[in-house]
This record gives structure tokens, C-alpha cells and sequence, in this order.
């Protein structure tokens, strides 16, 4: 199915294709008719090239039918299951008896076990050739997936750069590989192609290898260098949300907790029983993901004025007593916290009082994750409250501007004339600025991010929000499969990177510690701006579904665009 929708340009949608198949093999009458008039229905308004495609697909799908044998000796038994994760992977959870769970009655799992999936879905793999590549770790930086990563050490099939007697290797996990093309497309120099699998190709590959150790972290190189805490997720091949969440977990990995608003971030990050993260993660419901943190962090930081309350009243000789003053004068320092808690927790008799909370000791950052339909709309209230609290709480908030979970709904981040559902003939009203929104809470940092388009923006806002003593918002513009760009998800990046420079995603940051705005942004080529709208359904299938109204609301849009810029620009010229 997969071979077919390539041939026929609609890489990786193959529903009609295995629909199909499965009406041939029950012998309904006229069904590629019946498919045919249903294609035409259904895809119309995103554009006759993917009605022609998508009819073109199913014809003759008989010829394309292979008998596949099933061995039934070959079907593993429950006994050989190693753990009841098997037995759910397996599909055979129903087998499960309660008291199989009583390891689980906390409600928590392993974390980082999706590596041990090994999918194997994709029938295309990258391949590097290392004569043309420049060790910059842009593929890696952009693979949603953490399949492609850089190694320095002392094997490797040519030399590190900047690494005297070191090798240097790019390491790409074929069976855990989506085949989206992203990394292609961000190689700057052509040293990755897209070619088909073979059973050659079917070998474990293990990230699990020495690797150089880097003191700045904060750019796209280092950050490359670094074992992301995020892996292996479900997302969609080429999603725009999981670069951002594998960013973030390799610039402060074991720093940070994670409450995860429902959403398609919650999906792909912790569907039990096997979890991308090898952080502390939780999720609790769409709603009311900022209270969620802001509980978390109250906690947290209850605990911790408890240890530190405790250990300012109490007398310490030797060792602990140097541990327990180091630890008190750098109480906020994670570094310096965390290797005082490995000091900690390898001490024979350790005094119960600091025994008993020592997983308090490690300092660390709550950040509240989720997509627009929670930030911009059904948790927003939550939002206002984490923003007005002055809790160093980070809010991360993916924003493909859409519902992308629930079906393609418009949101309050949808903007004037995106055809999705609710707002079939275009949304008529622009998009809720809540950039402008956060800019007005007292010490509140806010970021525009947009990863595709500057890398080391991105990178400079997360560890400007992080540094800022209160709480801080980064969004981050994220192309989504919903957005319907011509290409596919492999053309994401070039299509992310467009819109910033048409003016449609603006980089900026607002540091209340400066009470400054920045423009990171490029002065805008607005003259390019509708052909960006035409290159994603979104857009194009308004002069479809809506043609009276079409030019009207997509000449809204640019304005809305051409206005928010100028009034940015405007105003990062006052604080100059």
C-alpha cells in the first residue's frame, strides 16, 4: 500500500488504498466506482491533483494483491512474554489480571521503553554519505523522532572536526526511521537521500555509545551531542511538535518536569504502555494542564522549603555537614544540587530527615506542554492563573494552530480563512494574539519561536525563559499533516521557514528583566505571502469551498500579518 500511494504522490495515505483492497477480498460489486465518487466527495476542495491521485491509487487493485501466508507456529504464547508491557504491545491485555498490576498501582510506568519497539514501519530509510557531510547536526537537530544522531569518539568513519585524535559518526536507527524526509531537507550540503529499505537495512542499531561530553550545550551542534530524554514518540513522520519536545528535553533533560496538556503531545508522549520520555512526565486532562503544573510546582516547592527548613535547623559534622552547606547556599543550582544528591544517596547511615526527601534535593523546572487548542482556548483561564502567579513556571506551547488531535477544528489560533472544521467556508476572525496577551503580565517572559526558520533563535529563547526568575511562554510556530502542504511532511522545514519569511510566523522575545521586546525577525517579503498560502490546503481550498468570500479573507489574513509585524517592529524601536 505504501509502494502505491509513493507512486501515486500521496505518500503515506494509504486509507482508500487499503480500503480498497479489503472491499476486492469481500467481493463488493463496483467498488472502485463507489471509492471513486466517494474520493471526489471527500477530497474536492483540497485540489484535483489529490482526487486524480487518490482515484488513480485504487485502480486495478486486485493485480496488486499478494496471498501472505500466516504460520501459526510462528505466534509467540503468553509464557514467552517477558512483561505485561509485552503482553499490551502484543494486544493481549484483556488477558491481564488485576493483580498483574499491582507493581503499577501507583500509576506509573517505565519511561523510555518505546525504544524497545523497533516499528520497522517505513519503507524508505536515509542514508548519509560521509565524504559530503560537514558535522553541522542539523539532521539530527530536525529529526521529530531522535532516529538520526552525531557521535564523537574515538571509532568512526572520519575525522571530528574541532576534535583533535576523534572520530566522527552519524548513527541512524533504520527500524525505528518514519522515512519522512526531513533530514534530508535540512542537510545543507546533500549528504542524506531517501532510498528503499532493504532486508540488509533491518539490523538493531544502539545509541547506547560513548559520545563526547560538552560544556555549552546551547547551540545546534552540542545540542546534537547531547542523549535526548525524548525518543522513538508516535508522532506522525515529519510532525512539527516532537523537534521542539526533543530540543528541550536535550538542553535540560533531568532538570525538568513535564505536565502535558491532552492533545496530540499527550498521544505520542505517553501512550501506555511504552513512553518516549526518560523524564519525570505526566498528563492530566485538556483543560486544565496550567493548574496541573502550577499544583506540581507548589508541591515541589513545599517539599523542598520543608528539606531546606530541616536542614538550616539541624547540626551536621564531616562530610555531610560540607555537603549540607554547599547544598544550602546553592539551593536553586541544579548542577550543583544534583551532584550533592549523587554524593547524598551513597552515604551509609544517612540521617532519616534527609533520607526520606532526598528526591526533593535536585532543584528543578515545572514546564507546562500542550498544543494551541489548550493554550489559546480551553485552558487558557489556567494560563492567565500560572501567568499571574509569578511561579517560575515555562509554559512550551505547540502551535500548528489547529485542533490536529481531535480531527483539524479551528481554534483560537486558526487564522482568518483556514478552512478546517467549524469554520468549513473560512474562519472570519483573526488570530488571538497571545503573544501581545502574555507581553502584559508583570515579570513574564515571552517567546515566538520558530525552529525551522532559526534554530539559534529557538535555542537563545528557551534559555532566556529558563534563566528568567518567574514564569515564561515560548510558542512555537509547528507545521502539522493538518495544514495539507504540497509535498507532504517532508517538505515541513522549507514550508516552516517560508512562512517566517513572508512575515506569517514572526521570531521575537520580550525579556521583562529588560523590559525589552526584540524583532529576530527579517523585514518580511509580503510580496511572497500569498503564494506561501497557496502552497497548504489550509489556504488553497478556500477558493474551492468558499470562492465568493476566498480573495476577501485571505487578503484579511496577509493584513492582519502585515500589521502584527509593523506593530512589533514598532514596538522593539522604543526600547532601543
Amino acid at each position: 500500500a505504501n509502494a502505491i500511494a509513493l507512486e501515486n504522490n500521496i505518500k503515506g495515505k494509504i486509507s482508500k488504498i487499503m480500503e480498497a483492497s479489503i472491499l476486492h477480498l469481500l467481493d463488493y460489486s463496483d467498488f472502485d466506482s463507489i471509492l471513486s465518487t466517494r474520493i471526489t466527495k471527500e477530497f474536492s476542495k483540497k485540489g484535483d491533483d489529490i482526487v486524480n491521485n487518490n482515484i488513480n491509487a485504487i485502480k486495478d487493485i486486485s493485480s496488486k494483491l499478494t496471498k501472505v501466508v500466516i504460520n501459526s507456529s510462528s505466534n509467540k504464547v503468553r509464557e514467552s512474554y517477558k512483561d505485561i508491557i509485552d503482553i499490551i504491545n502484543h494486544r493481549e491485555g484483556n488477558s491481564l489480571k488485576v493483580s498483574d498490576l499491582i507493581k503499577y498501582k501507583n500509576g506509573c510506568f517505565e519511561g523510555a521503553l518505546t525504544k524497545n519497539e523497533k516499528r520497522n514501519v517505513s519503507d524508505m530509510i536515509v542514508k548519509w554519505d560521509s565524504s559530503k557531510c560537514i558535522e553541522c547536526g542539523m539532521c539530527s537537530f530536525y529529526c521529530p523522532h531522535g532516529v538520526i544522531r552525531p557521535f564523537i569518539s574515538n571509532e568512526g568513519s572520519k575525522d571530528a572536526i574541532g576534535y583533535p585524535d576523534k572520530k566522527y559518526e552519524l548513527v541512524i536507527s533504520n527500524k525505528d526511521c518514519l522515512g519522512c524526509g526531513v533530514c534530508v531537507s535540512a542537510c545543507p550540503v546533500g549528504a542524506l537521500s531517501l532510498v528503499n529499505k532493504t532486508d540488509e537495512d533491518n539490523k538493531d542499531v544502539s545509541f547506547d555509545r560513548d559520545n563526547v561530553e560538552v560544556k555549552d550545550r546551547f547551540n545546534v551542534k552540542n545540542s546534537q551531542l547531547v542523549q535526548p530524554k525524548f525518543e522513538f514518540s508516535g508522532a506522525c513522520a515529519g510532525c512539527g511538535e516532537a523537534a521542539y519536545i526533543k530540543l528541550l528535553s536535550q538542553l535540560y533533560g533531568n532538570q525538568i518536569v513535564i505536565a502535558n496538556a491532552t492533545g496530540c503531545s499527550s498521544i505520542y508522549g505517553g501512550s501506555v504502555p511504552s513512553t518516549p520520555y526518560s523524564l519525570p512526565w505526566a498528563n492530566s486532562l485538556f483543560e486544565d494542564n496550567a493548574e496541573f503544573a502550577f499544583g506540581i510546582n507548589t508541591s515541589f516547592n513545599n517539599k523542598r522549603d520543608r528539606l531546606y527548613n530541616i536542614l538550616t535547623n539541624n547540626t551536621y559534622s564531616g562530610e555531610l555537614k560540607q555537603l549540607v552547606d554547599e547544598l544550602i547556599n546553592n539551593y536553586n543550582n541544579y548542577e550543583v544540587t544534583n551532584n550533592i544528591y549523587n554524593k547524598l544517596k551513597v552515604i551509609d547511615n544517612l540521617p532519616d530527615e534527609i533520607k526520606d526527601n532526598l528526591e526533593y534535593i535536585p532543584a528543578r523546572y515545572i514546564v507546562a506542554l500542550g498544543g494551541d487548542g489548550w493554550a489559546y482556548d480551553i485552558g487558557f483561564n489556567g494560563i492567565d492563573h500560572v501567568l499571574c502567579s509569578n511561579q517560575n513556571i515555562k509554559i512550551m506551547i505547540l502551535d500548528t494552530e489547529i485542533y490536529s488531535n481531535t480531527g483539524g477544528q479551528a481554534s483560537k489560533s486558526s487564522r482568518v480563512g483556514q478552512v478546517a472544521k467549524f469554520a468549513g467556508e473560512g474562519k472570519k476572525n483573526i488570530k488571538k494574539d497571545l503573544f501581545r496577551i502574555a507581553m502584559t503580565y508583570p515579570n513574564t517572559y515571552v517567546a515566538s519561536i520558530n525552529m525551522s526558520a532559526n534554530p539559534m533563535q529557538a535555542i537563545k529563547s528557551m534559555k532566556e525563559a529558563f534563566e528568567h526568575v518567574g514564569p515564561s511562554i515560548i510558542i512555537c510556530y509547528a507545521p502539522c499533516i493538518e495544514h495539507g502542504i504540497k509535498g507532504g511532511m517532508g517538505c515541513s522545514l522549507k514550508e516552516a521557514k517560508k512562512a517566517a519569511e513572508v512575515g506569517y510566523s514572526l521570531l521575537m522575545r520580550y525579556n521583562p528583566d529588560e523590559n525589552k521586546l526584540y524583532m529576530d525577525s527579517k523585514e518580511p517579503k509580503f510580496d511572497e505571502y500569498d503564494s506561501f498560502l497557496e502552497n497548504e490546503v489550509r489556504y488553497n481550498s478556500l477558493k474551492k469551498v468558499n470562492p465568493d468570500e476566498a480573495q476577501e479573507l485571505l487578503e484579511d489574513n496577509k493584513t492582519n500579518s502585515i500589521n502584527r509585524y509593523n506593530y512589533y517592529k514598532e514596538l522593539s524601536k522604543e526600547n532601543e
